[in-house]
This record gives C-alpha cells, sequence and structure tokens, in this order.
C-alpha cells in the first residue's frame, strides 16, 4: 500500500506538540544572537525575527515550554536537568521559574 505524499504531510502537520521557536542569547565576545527552529529542527541565524501573535498570556506561554521540555526528555536518551526561562520585555529581563525535571508533578 502507497502512502500519498499529502497524508504524510497532513500527519506531520498534525501532530501534538509541534513548536516554532526563537532562541536568544548574549556574550562578552560575540555580543546578541538570535536563532530560529522550526519544528522540523531547521536552524537559521537570524538578525531579527517576530513570532506569533501575542494571544498567549506569560503563564499560557511557561506551561507551553514545559510542555516542550517534557516533551525533548520524553524524545531525547539524555536528560538535562534544568531549563531557565526568562522573559525579555520592553521593561527588561525577568526570571521565570526553573523548569526542573528532577522536581515531582513539574509538568502539568
Amino acid at each position: 500500500m502507497t502512502i500519498k505524499v499529502y497524508d504524510k504531510c497532513k500527519v506531520i502537520l498534525t501532530a501534538p506538540y509541534k513548536v516554532n521557536l526563537l532562541i536568544g542569547g548574549y556574550d562578552e565576545k560575540e555580543g546578541g544572537q538570535l536563532y530560529y527552529i522550526d519544528f522540523l529542527a531547521a536552524c537559521v541565524k537570524v538578525p531579527y525575527a517576530t513570532h506569533g501573535f501575542g494571544a498567549l498570556t506569560e503563564q499560557e506561554a511557561y506551561q507551553v515550554l514545559t510542555h516542550c521540555v517534557q516533551e525533548v526528555h520524553r524524545r531525547l536518551f539524555i536528560k538535562l536537568p534544568n531549563f531557565q526561562v526568562s522573559v525579555v520585555s520592553k521593561d527588561g529581563v525577568k526570571q521565570m521559574p526553573v523548569i526542573a525535571t528532577s522536581t515531582p508533578g513539574q509538568y502539568h
């Protein structure tokens, strides 16, 4: 039985926990850097970016990140212990609670 390309794409596009990411960082040598990673794991360094339409509250976005960490741990054999989450806004940088895999009941 042959599966059509359309059917394969439909499965990929309807799978749970698909996330496109913007990941930024800063170090003294390289300065600020920003990367876009799509749900198929393509990674591109970008000078600027925008993503989504802002419909999530800060707490809802944090819960999405918690689910992403849970999915990473489900798929990888390497268990990374902690994920630091920071919110960057016009008001500055705010540290959110660490997503720690060792904390019982961390995943909701």
